[in-house]
């Protein structure tokens, strides 16, 4: 799934250049969703295997997450209207 993602977001970026708004907005959609179900994932993983030790990668790894589902959401709505 996770290779699935990266392939989509190199389409993404690959058809930024062109004008398909309607492929990008599914490419970028589909990223955010990916990321989220990654989210949640990582989050019960986090739940379940919680020690002291870990809460620092813990943190980077929500931390990551949210930030790719920013950048997914933000490519669906921050493009430029023509």
């Amino acid at each position: 799934m996770c290779f699935a993602l990266f392939v989509g977001e190199f389409f993404a970026m690959l058809l930024s250049f062109m004008d398909w708004n309607y492929l990008m907005s599914f490419y970028y959609a589909s990223g955010a969703f990916g990321y989220t179900l990654y989210l949640i994932m990582h989050t019960f993983m986090i739940k379940e295997s919680a020690e002291l030790d870990d809460y620092a990668t813990a943190a980077i790894i929500i931390y990551i997450d949210i930030l790719r589902i920013f950048v997914s959401i933000l490519g669906l709505f921050g493009r430029k209207k023509k």
